[in-house]
C-alpha cells in the first residue's frame, strides 16, 4: 500500500491521516460534512473533479433505518421500506424549468437566501474540518476570513494556506 484515501468522520480522520503519513504513505483526507442529530447521522458530499466520478448527494443513518435522501428507505434489518417510482426529475433542468415558470407568470422566485445560507453551511464545514473543531453560525458569518485573492487578475496567484486540523484557525 503506498496510497491512502480517508473517508473516516472528521474527529477520527487527524488521527488516521498522522499514522499514514508517519508510515510513509501518500494521503488524501476528504471533507464530508457530517451532522448528528440524536440518533440520526447525517451526511453531505460532493465532488466534481475531472477524471472522477462526481457525487452530489446524501445519505442518513439513523436509529431505524438508512435513506440515501434520493429513492429509497431501509429499516435497521436492511429491509427496503420505500422506493421512488415516480419519474426522476433532473433537478438541473427543473431548477430552470421553475425559473421560466416565474417570470412567465410574473411571480419572481429568488432564492438568493437559500443559496446564501447553503453556500455558508458548506463553508461551515469546510472550515469545521479544516480546524477539527466545531463551528458556530455566527461566529462564520462574522468571520474575516478571506476565500479568494485581493484582486481578480490575469497572472499567477499566490499558493494558499495549507489547512492543518487542529492547526488551522478560524479568521
Amino acid at each position: 500500500v503506498n496510497y491512502v484515501i480517508l473517508a473516516t468522520p472528521p474527529h477520527f480522520r487527524s488521527i488516521h491521516l498522522k499514522a499514514a503519513i508517519e508510515a510513509g504513505k501518500n494521503a488524501f483526507a476528504e471533507k464530508p460534512v457530517a451532522v448528528d442529530g440524536p440518533g440520526a447521522r447525517m451526511f453531505s458530499q460532493c465532488r466534481q473533479m475531472n477524471g472522477c466520478e462526481g457525487k452530489v448527494e446524501e445519505a442518513v443513518v439513523g436509529t431505524k433505518g438508512t435513506s440515501n435522501c434520493k429513492d429509497w428507505i431501509r429499516g435497521v434489518d436492511k429491509q427496503l421500506i420505500y422506493r421512488f417510482r415516480d419519474q426522476e426529475v433532473n433537478p438541473y433542468q427543473q431548477e430552470h424549468q421553475d425559473l421560466m415558470a416565474s417570470i412567465r407568470a410574473g411571480k419572481p422566485l429568488n432564492e438568493a437566501k437559500t443559496v446564501a445560507e447553503s453556500t455558508l453551511t458548506g463553508i461551515m464545514g469546510r472550515d469545521s474540518a479544516y480546524s477539527g473543531r466545531s463551528v458556530e453560525w455566527d461566529e462564520i458569518l462574522n468571520s474575516s476570513r478571506r476565500l479568494g485573492p485581493e484582486n481578480y487578475e490575469m497572472g499567477s496567484l499566490p499558493f494558499p494556506e495549507v489547512a492543518i486540523p487542529g492547526q488551522y484557525k478560524l479568521a
